[in-house]
């Protein structure tokens, strides 16, 4: 009599799945189930076309809105958990912040501009302004700056002293101060070094976009500089 041919299967068993079949450490009790995080109604929605409208009317439920509800509903859970809604998120100390980059920036958690206001104070009172100049560009281009703009408005003097002085010296006035004109040379010559970088217009990173088309800093500052003794003379004799 002969039998059927019959065909066996080997499994091969590794260390590994051997230690996880005897010694289950994977499985955690209670259950652990991690949330879906995501933006203020950012989740994913599924959908066909015969439920899209109600789907966008009423989204279904994720775990992140399920734990939401879960803090709302039970007072005992929000002792136990850390936040009841995405509001919640964004407010620190009685104060709703309009974005969350915003709320972890007072909470302290992001990293902020101190020690580049730090960097540029020091520069600019060891090394010249040009380097002080190009020490601010890398920063806008390689550097996370948090506030490019608060960044510039507390150094714009410094980084536009030299201009300043070199308009003096041609003016033969060295009573000249700090102008919007003389701001907008120091813009200029930041973005040059930004896009010599690599980057793109001041705008981009946050700071004002220097106007290009303006007339030569000479020339508007020519029309703005008189004698103010001798103006008062002609207007006594006219």
């Amino acid at each position: 009599m002969v039998l059927p041919a019959m065909k066996l299967t080997s499994m091969k068993w590794g260390g590994t799945s051997v230690v996880m079949k005897l010694f289950p450490i994977h499985e955690r009790h209670p259950t652990v189930t991690h949330l879906s995080v995501y933006l203020e109604n950012g989740q994913r929605v599924y959908y066909t076309e015969g439920n899209a409208a109600e789907r966008a009317r009423f989204a279904p439920e994720t775990t992140l809105t399920a734990f939401f509800r879960l803090c709302n509903e039970y007072k005992f859970a929000r002792t136990l958990f850390l936040s009841s809604s995405s509001k919640y998120l964004k407010t620190f100390e009685g104060k709703i912040c309009s974005n969350y980059e915003e709320v972890c920036q007072v909470r302290g958690l992001l990293e902020n501009d101190e020690h580049r206001n730090a960097n540029l104070e020091e520069a600019a009172f060891m090394h010249s302004l040009r380097m002080l100049l190009e020490l601010f560009a890398v920063m806008l281009q390689v550097c996370a700056v948090s506030n490019p703009n608060q960044l510039w408005i507390h150094h714009q003097e410094n980084l536009s002293e030299d201009i300043l002085h070199q308009v003096r010296i041609q003016q033969r006035n060295m009573d000249l101060e700090f102008s919007t004109e003389i701001l907008n040379e120091a813009l200029i010559i930041i973005e040059d070094k930004v896009r010599s970088l690599g980057g793109s217009g001041l705008k981009s990173v946050g700071l004002p976009q220097p106007n290009r088309d303006s007339s030569a800093i000479d020339d508007v500052l020519r029309e703005r500089t008189y004698n103010v003794s001798e103006l008062r003379r002609f207007l006594k004799v006219n």
